[in-house]
């Protein structure tokens, strides 16, 4: 291992520091892709980054570089290099995605805190490279992953793994967090997508929340897709294991889409309530659920935002009342948590 590693980070130095050079010389372009090729495979090194290898993560800032120099050229020097590069960097997307799929459940179970750590940081710089490729790819790359996402879930001949359908919705994800997608032509497409993924893993969940918040401004400008969507996050919000993708992402929905959420209002007020009441969520998640609330209070009629605000407050002002007669400084603590929640409710809502 420690000879593959050493290897590959020769090639990578080699590849980074003197990438345009090596573009420029036309007539050894073959010699030059065979050095591509050799980062390429450094790249989708077999094994789980960081349990089985360490390697893969040296190579990431190499496909920011060549890209960069390809683009560089003028219009007519980067069609000749694009003709010749873009396959490697669709190779490139399978690749990343691929390394960014969760081992399996008892794998995953066996790996230390600081191992998820690694892994979570690492599937961070791999979606910071999917964005970055897409400026190169542009929109065919949200076509390809959908048409994969598509061919897997329509399969049942043969079911995919968990693991494969949250890699491809992570690319998803990883590229609307950040592109303007609301004119892609795949987008519609994905959202009747979703409600199709059979959602039995936290990790998986979690990837659908995000990628459903991701897709927030668009959906505003397509209001009639939120009737697919938007159970499934009412539906994660009873879970505190997705407490912050859940609540982020109604969030998200209910600042972008709030004035097409009325006929939607009374279940998400219902919904929320009943998870605050419970107390399921931290005190951030819980500030971040009312402020979705004042976002979407802010968009009813004047005695339905009095209606739903006397519902909402009336469990913290009874609780208050509880608490007066107590003069410890726990209670004194809570109770400044209680009241501090108030003026989210009148951030969106007045």
């Amino acid at each position: 291992m420690e000879t593959s590693h050493g290897i590959c980070r020769i090639a990578v130095a080699l590849g980074e520091n003197h990438s345009r050079a090596l573009l420029e010389q036309v007539e050894h372009w073959q010699g030059f892709l065979a050095l591509v090729n050799m980062i390429m495979f450094c790249t989708g090194i077999p094994g789980h980054y960081p349990v089985n290898e360490t390697t893969s993560s040296l190579t990431l800032t190499f496909w920011y570089t060549l890209q960069d120099d390809i683009m560089s050229f003028d219009s007519e020097r980067q069609a000749v290099y694009l003709q010749v590069y873009r396959p490697v960097y669709f190779q490139l997307v399978d690749v990343l995605l691929h390394k960014a799929q969760f081992p399996s459940d008892q794998e995953y179970a066996s790996w230390s805190s600081d191992e998820k750590e690694q892994f979570r940081i690492y599937r961070v710089d791999i979606s910071d490279t999917l964005m970055y490729v897409y400026e190169m790819l542009g929109a065919e790359l949200l076509s390809n992953l959908y048409e994969k996402l598509g061919r897997i879930l329509t399969n049942t001949e043969q079911p995919s793994s968990w693991q494969h359908t949250e890699a491809l919705l992570y690319g998803f994800q990883s590229i609307a967090e950040t592109i303007d997608v609301n004119y892609s032509d795949v987008i519609p497409g994905l959202i009747g997508l979703i409600p199709r993924i059979s959602i039995n893993n936290i990790q998986l969940a979690d990837t659908v929340m995000f990628t459903i918040g991701a897709l927030a401004e668009w959906l505003a400008d397509h209001p009639v897709m939120l009737s697919s969507v938007l159970p499934l996050v009412l539906q994660a919000l009873g879970n505190p294991d997705l407490s912050v993708s859940s609540v982020s992402t109604l969030k998200k929905i209910c600042r972008e889409c709030k004035f097409d959420l009325p006929p939607y209002a009374t279940n998400i007020v219902a919904v929320s309530q009943e998870v605050l009441i419970k107390q399921i969520h931290k005190t951030s998640q819980c500030m971040w659920l009312m402020q979705a609330l004042g976002f979407l209070l802010s968009a009813l009629p004047v005695e339905e935002i009095l209606r739903n605000l006397h519902s909402l407050i009336t469990p913290y002002i009874q609780q208050l009342e509880k608490l007066a007669d107590e003069t410890t400084h726990t209670t004194h603590t809570v109770v400044t948590v209680k009241v501090a929640y108030f003026p989210l409710y009148w951030t969106g809502a007045i």
